[in-house]
């Protein structure tokens, strides 16, 4: 065996290690809200699988996880009251129009007698350093977005997201004060993403926002769901069924033969 083999004998076989597919949700996320194109938010809504990810994404991931519950002892260990589990011994979850619609919330913490949203994230020292210098309403609007969200979802009127840098793990954090504006047009984005009034963002897969969205395989490489009302291109969203036919004028219940794998629009150019 060379010299240059055997420094990859122990990092091809962690590769190796098989990569648990977790199963798609079916609602619209807060923390999925933030993102540039309705189509991946409908998507989301439906249950439509997600792509395959890499070893070295899914460890990402995977530390991003194992990182929270060590960075509320840290928070508490500074003084602070965190309420990190409801009273099931779960992630505090909102949610509104029958469960199309959740947030789940890192944490519950209270700052100077008044309770406050409290969101968790990792980041590299590029982004780390963009969110000190710019805040997060201009360096992650995805997160903003999703704070927002969850300030909607559960009525309350401050979040705070604390990030700690991977490289050195240096922390900051940001207070973010509930914006009417920004909830009231994200809320007009939803109505009509449950209307099933989507259109791609992209004309194309070549799009960068298509390379790195986890709904691309369904939206351009055909990769199909599974065969029920949810993913039927006759279904709609609804407040008191979960799911309504709008072709049998009825609620969707099980799937008959004028199924059709739902597609949002395409986008046209000029």
């Amino acid at each position: 065996m060379t010299e240059k083999k055997m420094k990859r004998v122990i990092s091809d076989e962690i590769d190796n290690i098989p990569v648990r597919r977790e199963s798609a949700r079916k609602y619209i996320g807060a923390s999925g809200i933030g993102s540039e194109c309705d189509a991946e938010i409908a998507f989301g809504l439906r249950g439509f699988p997600n792509n395959s990810i890499s070893p070295s994404l899914n460890r990402i991931f995977q530390e991003g996880h194992r990182k929270e519950p060590q960075i509320i002892k840290t928070i508490r260990d500074a003084g602070f009251h965190v309420n990190d589990k409801n009273n099931f011994g779960r992630q505090h979850r909102f949610s509104i129009f029958n469960d199309h619609i959740v947030g789940n919330a890192d944490g519950l913490i209270e700052i100077n007698g008044k309770p406050y949203i409290l969101e968790i994230k990792t980041m590299n020292d590029n982004s780390f350093k963009s969110f000190v210098r710019l805040g997060l309403e201009y360096s992650h609007k995805k997160y903003y977005a999703q704070v927002q969200m969850l300030m909607n979802l559960s009525g309350m009127d401050n979040a705070i997201l604390v990030a700690q840098n991977k490289n050195n793990q240096e922390f900051h954090d940001e207070i973010i004060e509930r914006d009417e504006h920004f909830i009231i047009h994200m809320m007009m984005r939803i109505d009509r993403i449950l209307r099933n009034d989507v259109t791609k963002r992209s004309v194309d897969e070549s799009d960068y926002i298509c390379r790195s969205c986890f709904k691309a395989d369904v939206c351009w490489q055909g990769v199909l769901p599974e065969t029920e009302c949810a993913t039927c291109m006759h279904s709609e969203a609804n407040d008191e069924v979960k799911w309504y036919c709008n072709k049998h004028d009825k609620e969707a219940i099980d799937v008959c033969e004028d199924y059709e794998v739902y597609h949002p629009k395409s986008r046209v150019l000029g």
